[in-house]
């Protein structure tokens, strides 16, 4: 469940050991998932459907203010975001999005700085690092990532608000328990069409929004550990709806305005999304 990218590195000139004439291969429904930590903490929550095995990540991105901001001045805020992995899910059409091993916990702290080039257009530059734990190994991972982004707003009217983001992230693992290091790189760009429903709740006003969002993965985002039971992803595209308000609410300190549903596809990976604010 949780994260990365990165082929294994394999013995080049292994013998390998004598073979039948015939083997059929394994159905995919018979390989393990073992999915990698930097893939969670890139891609956000979500029920990750891969070889008929499905994965659930829960990233709650807690973020704090450190400085009082107004939106037109320089604010660096540290980011506090926690994610949750399970795993093995259920075989049947009733039980299959059920989650039934509690397999991973990782914690990225890190900081952000926002620089608003004008009332529009900000620069997001931001760095994490932090460690995971997958239980079903009994395994400590460590990561980290830097990256930026680069968002825009346009109001073409009293109703609707359309913004864009690029993001550039890298991003490392470490598996301490056989020194294993991978790492992945992602562009990701998006769009979001809101639109004022023209009715209150809690005194703000309420906002529908659609959103699409491609991400792509220069040296390929390999899902599992295993690259021979792996997907290799080029692109990922999603798709989906926010439900919020113009004026964010605070919960524990953090602010956010909106809540958003999608469906992902790409390269072999199925996934419903979810989360607060936008994906991207």
């Amino acid at each position: 469940m949780t994260l990365l990218s990165a082929v294994n590195s394999q013995p080049l000139f292994a013998q390998a050991p004598p073979q039948p004439d015939h083997v059929d291969p394994a159905p995919a429904a018979e390989k393990e998932i073992d999915a990698k930590y930097i893939y969670a903490t890139v891609l956000g929550s979500g029920i990750y459907s891969v070889h008929d095995e499905r994965v659930v990540v829960v990233n709650v991105p807690l973020s704090i203010d450190l400085t009082d901001w107004e939106g037109t001045e320089p604010n660096w805020r540290l980011l506090l975001p926690l994610q949750v992995g399970y795993k093995s899910m259920g075989e049947d059409i009733v039980t299959e999005w059920i989650p039934k091993e509690f397999a991973t916990l990782s914690f990225l702290p890190g900081i952000e700085y926002v620089y608003p080039v004008s009332e529009t257009f900000r620069l997001r530059p931001f760095m994490n690092a932090g460690v995971g734990y997958d239980f079903g190994s009994d395994e400590m991972v460590t990561f980290w990532q830097v990256g930026l982004k680069v968002q825009n707003e346009w109001k073409p009217n009293e109703v609707w608000d359309i913004r864009s983001s690029q993001k550039f992230v890298y991003a490392n693992e470490n598996q301490k328990a056989d020194e294993e290091s991978s790492s992945l790189s992602l562009i990701q760009l998006g769009f979001d069409f809101r639109r004022d429903l023209g009715f209150e709740l809690w005194g703000r006003e309420v906002g529908l929004s659609t959103y699409v969002m491609w991400q792509h993965f220069p040296n390929q985002l390999v899902f599992t550990r295993d690259y021979r039971n792996g997907i290799n992803v080029d692109n990922l595209y999603q798709a989906g709806l926010t439900f919020g308000f113009e004026e964010p609410l605070e919960i524990l300190g953090s602010e956010f305005d909106r809540v958003y549903l999608g469906i992902t596809r790409g390269s072999g990976v199925k996934a419903l999304t979810f989360g607060i604010d936008l994906p991207f």
